[in-house]
């Protein structure tokens, strides 16, 4: 079931004070205590619901709010200016509180109400205005905790597709992602996670369909010993087994699947995370033109490009030239002829990076390419160097 969206507001301290409320404004729950670690506190307001913003009555926001919400994914709103005593007691004048660490931390979440008011109204009626208020909490969610506007909100939870290859499209690029992007992705990751279950509930209606298959299976075999076995009952036996079989490969292919999902949700989240520290480098087999026919569409080769090439040796005029201008390096796995280097790139053998590799893409480290880089620059300036001295002492001998 979908979880309602609630706003905490915390007064932290030797005695912590905590409330809850929900988005329209009522008391949830409300505590004060000096054995409320943060820990524990998370532990008591998880099941309540979903914490989309987190309050303060101070202007500079303690240490304690901070790791807060950053470890449940929630927005933190401060006031301006420290919130006074008398206009703490004017917003919490209709509720009870016990102490002055409850009445502060009510005060700073009916504080944060009342400056999302205005947005959550906004919500409400986009919602009712496109039929839509059965996923209203969601979008509240996004709007408020992850600050999307209400459009992209709703897209992101309605059309995941879309969002999807606009994402995959920017990262291959522009080589960046952004919070909105990582959080489309992770809207992606979901539906995986979803499918999983499915199947796990479809691989345990099988294993369950299985077993009592084989207790009947065991009855027919018991009560046949016992009155010896016929033709009719032999049969039934058989095609007995043949299910059993049957569903056994059910159940592998299954488990294939699931196994298959989760390698790529893990793929996809290594990619993600380690985007500051690598290059994302486009895969081909070879130069020639079935390759570059077959993989050219999809990998867009765009200018600054970077490739992983298997076998460069392998090449077409054609498209050397399509790609001599937007291409600079290469690196390659196959050790490269006298004629592959006189193509006008600057060639890098894999084997002197760390490299991790994707079906069509992979991710190089940045200093171990950068290195490379100028090592063979510094290379190349050493040869032309050379080369003068030798031309000018050439010149002075004859």
């Amino acid at each position: 079931m979908e979880q309602a969206p609630l706003i905490i507001g915390i007064d932290p301290g030797t005695t912590l004070g905590y409330a809850v409320i929900n988005t329209d404004g009522e008391l949830i729950s409300i505590e004060s205590s000096k054995d409320l670690s943060l820990s524990l506190l998370i532990s008591k307001i998880i099941n309540l619901g979903k914490i989309i913003a987190v309050g303060t009555d101070k202007k500079n926001i303690p240490s304690f709010i901070r790791e807060f919400s950053a470890k449940i994914g929630a927005r933190v709103i401060a006031p301006k200016e420290d919130i006074r005593v008398a206009e703490k007691q004017k917003l919490t004048e209709n509720f009870n509180t016990k102490d002055y660490h409850q009445m502060d931390a009510l005060a700073s979440a009916l504080f944060v109400h009342k400056e999302l008011k205005p947005l959550l109204k906004r919500i409400q009626d986009y919602a009712e205005k496109n039929k839509k208020e059965s996923i209203k909490n969601r979008i509240a969610e996004l709007v408020i905790a992850k600050e999307l506007n209400i459009k992209d909100a709703f897209e992101l939870i309605e059309k995941p597709e879309k969002k999807e290859s606009q994402v995959i499209k920017k990262v291959i690029e522009e080589k960046k992602l952004d919070e909105k992007d990582f959080l489309r992705l992770y809207s992606r990751l979901n539906s995986y996670e979803k499918e999983n279950y499915l199947l796990k509930k479809q691989r345990d209606h099988l294993i369950n369909e299985i077993k009592s298959i084989k207790d009947k299976y065991n009855y027919l075999l018991e009560n046949i010993n016992k009155l010896k076995t016929d033709k009719k009952s032999q049969e039934l036996i058989n095609f007995k087994e043949k299910r059993i079989h049957s569903f056994g490969r059910e159940i592998k292919n299954k488990e294939y699947e699931i196994a298959q999902l989760h390698n790529e949700i893990r793929r996809l989240y290594f990619f993600i995370s380690d985007l500051n520290n690598n290059y994302v480098v486009k895969k081909l087999d070879n130069l020639g033109y079935a390759e570059f026919e077959k993989k050219g569409m999809l990998l867009n080769i765009q200018n600054n490009d970077i490739l992983m090439v298997n076998d460069p040796n392998v090449i077409n005029e054609r498209i050397i030239e399509q790609i001599k201008d937007k291409v600079h390096i290469i690196i390659h796995k196959t050790d490269i002829s006298k004629k592959t280097k006189e193509l006008p790139f600057l060639f890098i053998n894999s084997k002197r990076l760390r490299v991790i590799e994707d079906k069509y893409f992979a991710l190089v480290n940045k200093k171990d390419l950068n290195r490379e880089k100028s090592q063979i620059n510094l290379l190349d300036k050493v040869v032309k160097d050379y080369k003068k001295e030798r031309a000018i002492l050439a010149d002075k001998n004859y």
